[in-house]
């Protein structure tokens, strides 16, 4: 503990705690586990107990993916989305089903959450780092 934070000023001493990065992780990938068990489950388990189901503008991203598999050009707001259609034509690419469109976006998810702890760390400190994770 740094000097001069004394016994009293509990906020002071547990921004200086050297296990604040560890506790804030690993309440990240609790809460992370519990929110997404379903998706995690079957990305084990190889079970989907909501598997993908197709809304009214899959077929913009479905299209775009078989087109750009195909290496045809996009058409009209395709290309608006293409790094979604990437993860699609990915996933066509290595003969996964849809249903793995979910657990990708899970791991951009856990990236994007990463950034924000490091930003957040690099800018204001380790538990502006977490807090913003």
């Amino acid at each position: 503990m740094p000097k001069g934070l004394g016994r009293r000023n509990l906020f002071l001493r547990l921004l200086h705690w050297p296990h604040l990065e560890l506790c804030g992780l690993l309440v990240l990938i609790t809460v992370f586990l519990i929110r997404n068990y379903h998706v995690v489950g079957a990305l084990v388990f190889g079970v989907a107990e909501f598997p993908a189901d197709l809304g009214g503008d899959s077929g913009r991203y479905t299209s775009g993916a078989d087109r750009w598999v195909s290496n045809e050009p996009l058409v009209g707001k395709q290309a608006s989305y293409l790094g979604y259609i990437l993860v699609l034509a990915g996933l066509r690419t290595w003969s996964l089903a849809y249903d793995w469109v979910m657990p990708v976006q899970l791991l951009f998810t856990a990236a994007a959450a990463c950034a924000a702890f490091g930003l957040g760390r690099d800018v204001a400190g380790r538990l502006a780092g977490v807090l913003a994770a």
